[in-house]
C-alpha cells in the first residue's frame, strides 16, 4: 500500500465518524511508526510498531501499520500475517480487510483476496475504495456483469470518480457493448487522468461500430498526448487508408517504424508498395 494510501488510513482513523476505524490508539511508539514510515525509515517503522505491540498486544491498529509496511516491501507474506492478526483481534476493521485483500492481489490470491474484499463491504457497503477493487479484480476474472455491478455502486457513492467510469467502460467493452462504453469513455474524459488510454480505447470502440473517422480522430487524440506512441500511429494509419487516405496512412505507418515499431514495416508493405 502507497504512502497515500497510509496518509488516507491515519486521517480514517483520526475521525470518530469513521466506518473503517478501529479504536485511535495514543501509544506514542504507534504515532512515531507512523511518521518513519512516511519519512520511508521502513526498518524504523517496523520497530516502533513492535514495540506497540509488546505495549498493547491487542492493538489492531499496530498490527495493521505492520501489515502496510510489509506490503509497501513487497513482503506479502509478512503483510498478510500482520494484517491476519488486525482482523483477528478486530473482526469489524474494514480497512484491514482491504489492506489484506490489496496484499493478496499482489501476491496472486484472487480468490482471497475476493473473501476479504466482500468482508470490508460487509462491514462498511458504501467502502468506496473496497468496491471498486473488488470490481476490478472481477474484470480481470473476465465476470463482467459482477464487475460492471461494482462499478455502478462506486458510482452511485462519488458521481465524479472518473476512474469508475474507464473500468466500467473497459468492462462494458469487452462485453462488445460498444455504445455504453463509448459513453463511459466519454465520461473519464473528464477526469484528470487517464485520457491516453481513454482516448485509445474508445477509438476501437468506434471501429468496432465502423465510424472510422471518429476513430481516426481518438487516435490522434492519443497521438497528441503522446506523440511517439507507435500502436497509435499504426491504427490511425489503418483506419485513414480505410477511408481512402493513402497518403496520410503511409505517413503514419513511417512515423511508427520511425519511432522504433519494426512491426510498421508489414504495413508499409501491404498498404504503400508503390506497385499496389
Amino acid at each position: 500500500m502507497n504512502r497515500y494510501l497510509f496518509l488516507l488510513l491515519f486521517f480514517c482513523l483520526a475521525l470518530d465518524s469513521c466506518k473503517n476505524k478501529t479504536d485511535f490508539p495514543s501509544d506514542n511508539h504507534y504515532v512515531n511508526a507512523g511518521n518513519y514510515f512516511l519519512l520511508g525509515k521502513y526498518q524504523d517503522a517496523i520497530d516502533e510498531y513492535n514495540l506497540a505491540i509488546a505495549r498493547d498486544p491487542q492493538n489492531a491498529n499496530a498490527y495493521l501499520g505492520l501489515g502496510q509496511v510489509y506490503y509497501y516491501l513487497n513482503d506479502y507474506d509478512k503483510a498478510i500475517e500482520k494484517l491476519d492478526k488486525a482482523t483477528s483481534l478486530d473482526p469489524n476493521f474494514a480497512f484491514a480487510f482491504y489492506a489484506k485483500a490489496s496484499a493478496r492481489i499482489s501476491d496472486g490470491d484472487a480468490e482471497g483476496a475476493l473473501k476479504d474484499l466482500d468482508r470490508s463491504i460487509e462491514i462498511n457497503p458504501d467502502f468506496l475504495f473496497a468496491i471498486y477493487v473488488r470490481g476490478t479484480q472481477y474484470s480481470a476474472m473476465r465476470d463482467f456483469d459482477k464487475a460492471i455491478d461494482d462499478f455502478d455502486k462506486v458510482i452511485k457513492i462519488k458521481p465524479d470518480y472518473y476512474r469508475a467510469y474507464y473500468a466500467r467502460a473497459v468492462a462494458k467493452q469487452d462485453k462488445r457493448d460498444f455504445e455504453s462504453a463509448i459513453n463511459d469513455y466519454t465520461i473519464a474524459l473528464k477526469g484528470n487522468s487517464g485520457k491516453l488510454n481513454s482516448f485509445y480505447n474508445r477509438a476501437f470502440c468506434y471501429v468496432d461500430l465502423k465510424l472510422y473517422a471518429l476513430a481516426v480522430n481518438d487516435f490522434s487524440n492519443a497521438i497528441a498526448i503522446k506523440n511517439d506512441f507507435s500502436r497509435a500511429y499504426i491504427y490511425r494509419g489503418v483506419y485513414e487508408y480505410a477511408l481512402q487516405k493513402k497518403d496520410e496512412a503511409c505517413t503514419d505507418f513511417q512515423r511508427a517504424k520511425d519511432i522504433g515499431d519494426t512491426s510498421a514495416n508489414f504495413y508499409i508493405r501491404k498498404y504503400c508498395d508503390k506497385n499496389k
